[in-house]
């Protein structure tokens, strides 16, 4: 599992370099009173890397409540497994 995380991630980093060599225009980026100008690649790159940490900050809300969802219910199990009944006889 590790080695495929990995190979993916390689293969992901070479895929993010040979976007960056092939997008090498010059452009300018306006927002409100701010201006930069920059590499398209840089640019592209930035965004998407926002973009995953805005998603990774939406996904804390319901990931917070599942963890306190699963921590009460392991306070409601008790520590000790209830004494098995006597057979009826």
């Amino acid at each position: 599992m590790m080695m495929a995380y990995l190979i993916s991630a390689l293969v992901l980093a070479l895929l993010a370099l040979i976007f960056a060599l092939q997008n090498t225009a010059t452009i300018m980026i306006r927002f409100l009173f701010w201006s930069f100008r920059g590499s398209l690649a840089v640019v592209l790159l930035l965004d998407l890397a926002l973009g995953a940490v805005i998603g990774a900050l939406a996904m804390l809300i319901p990931l917070t409540r599942a963890y306190r969802e699963a921590a009460r219910l392991k306070r409601r199990i008790p520590a000790e497994p209830p004494e098995p009944l006597a057979p009826a006889a």
